[in-house]
């Protein structure tokens, strides 16, 4: 196997482009076919991810989000796999798909939620079936599956596997092994680990990160409560989250879900809880500072998007991941 790689611009060295018009013979008519070309569907998804990620309060801006994050490396893998004919692909599917990222709600718990999974998924065919090689989930045939024991751009080859055979409540989880659909992957404050607990619903026993969509575990009751809308009100003395808006937090005066502070704008403790920063920002004496990006140090704070702290030369900097890259059996 070798990698192919790929850029986070363009992808037409890898793809044979899917025409757009095609010309009449005798005429000038051109007929346009609706939908994103193969070409330009990892940068298509990646352009609505940051559109979605800095209408929600996750990015300052579209421009610093391409810069510190990459192209999706499962997106990238099922694209090149379409590219060289193992999976097809439905350009007006691809359309659906771009179109329901823009459109996903910032209060639906996360912020890629199981329903964009379901829109985007009709985008490629052919996919693999359980018990067939893979290099990502992409490649795997329905919603939920995974690619067991493959590591990423590290190009170990896995095996499909459905949803239905993610790890059980009790057992450890990852991304590489997903929990079952009824569990949630939560992190286990004694064993600083993961591991699969079963899904709480409003008013049942629940651990942190346990609640299902739209709820969150109240630390001090261990049960699941229904998260505030923007502008609604919420208990800013509770250590977890209220607001259901990702980039919302509970101001401490008004007891309403309002927008967190971007950059410039005043931070820190205000009553009985912080005033917390942006998620692309953090309290800097007072005011919200961007997270550091390529090239700044990162030995006091997490670098921004995915970019990486790195040792250079006895100095910590974030750097870039580099190109996103496919891998393709041989």
């Amino acid at each position: 196997m070798r990698l192919a790689s790929v850029g986070w611009v363009s992808l037409g060295v890898l793809f044979v482009s899917p025409l757009l018009g095609v010309a009449a013979c005798g005429d000038d008519e051109v007929v346009t076919t609706p939908g994103i070309a193969l070409d330009e569907f990892v940068q298509s998804y990646r352009d609505a991810s940051c559109a979605l990620l800095v209408r929600c309060g996750a990015m300052p801006d579209a421009e610093t989000c391409l810069a510190t994050t990459q192209a999706d490396q499962d997106i990238v893998q099922a694209a090149v796999a379409a590219s060289s004919g193992n999976l097809s692909y439905d350009a007006d599917a691809a359309k659906a798909c771009i179109d329901a990222v823009r459109a996903s709600s910032c209060e639906a718990g996360t912020l890629f939620p199981e329903a964009l999974a379901q829109a985007c998924d009709p985008v490629f065919g052919e996919r693999k079936a359980e018990g067939e090689a893979c290099f990502a989930a992409s490649e795997c045939e329905g919603v939920g599956s995974f690619c067991d024991e493959s590591c990423g751009a590290g190009c170990c080859e896995g095996t499909c596997r459905p949803a239905s055979a993610g790890a059980a409540i009790g057992e450890a989880c990852s991304d590489e092994q997903p929990c079952v659909a009824t569990a949630i992957c939560a992190f286990d404050d004694e064993l600083q680990s993961t591991f699969c607990v079963a899904r709480s619903g409003a008013g049942e026993d629940c651990v942190q990160g346990g609640c299902s969509a739209g709820l969150s575990c109240d630390p001090g009751t261990n049960k699941c409560f229904q998260l505030a809308k923007s502008g609604q009100n919420c208990n800013p003395d509770l250590d977890t989250r209220v607001c259901a808006h990702f980039g919302e937090f509970c101001e401490v005066e008004s007891r309403r879900c309002t927008a967190r502070p971007g950059v410039g704008e005043p931070c820190g403790e205000t009553g009985t809880t912080d005033q917390v920063c942006a998620a692309y920002a953090y309290c800097n004496a007072g005011t919200c500072a961007l997270r550091p990006v390529a090239g700044e140090s990162c030995a006091e704070q997490e670098c921004l998007g995915n970019l990486r702290c790195e040792d250079v030369e006895g100095e910590l900097l974030c750097r870039s991941r580099g190109s996103t890259q496919a891998c393709i059996a041989q």
